[in-house]
This record gives structure tokens, sequence and C-alpha cells, in this order.
């Protein structure tokens, strides 16, 4: 994210760059209440989960049905950093 100040003739007076931090928490569909349960005891303000990540790796698959059971659970989450 690029924040710019525009001038009186147009041009760039100055810019503001934030940079960003992403989290990914990647575990297995079984730890899910555990894995929220302590996100949000610790007081996270907020996160994107997708309980339900299906596909293949190169030794294993998790489709969660009969043949390949299984799934991965995910939460994300962005965090802006404002320089001061």
């Amino acid at each position: 994210m690029v924040q710019t100040q525009q001038g009186a003739d147009g041009a760039g007076v100055g810019k503001l760059r934030t940079a960003q931090e992403m989290y990914l928490i990647l575990y297995p569909k079984e730890l899910e209440d555990e894995v929220i349960q302590t996100l949000e005891s610790t007081g996270v303000p907020g996160y994107t989960e997708m309980p339900k990540m299906i596909g293949r790796g190169r030794h294993v698959r998790h489709f969660d049905n009969a043949v390949w059971p299984g799934a991965t659970g995910c939460v994300f989450r962005i965090r802006y950093i404002v320089p001061s």
C-alpha cells in the first residue's frame, strides 16, 4: 500500500509506505478448535479462516473423501505496519 500526497502542481510531495506481515497457520483439521481458541485467548484482533483445504502434495493427497481422507485447516492474518 502506497499513500501519496499531491502538491498544488499535482506532483507527488511525499510517499508513505506501509509494510505488511502475513502470518499463515496450517494445521490438521482435528486441531481446529484448539487453534481458534488459542487465537481468541491471546487477543488476536482479527483473522481469516479457511476451515477445509484439500489438495495434493508430493507424497500425500487429502480430498476429504473415503479414498483420500483428511483435510487441512488454515488461518491467516495480515498486519499492516505504518512507519512512525
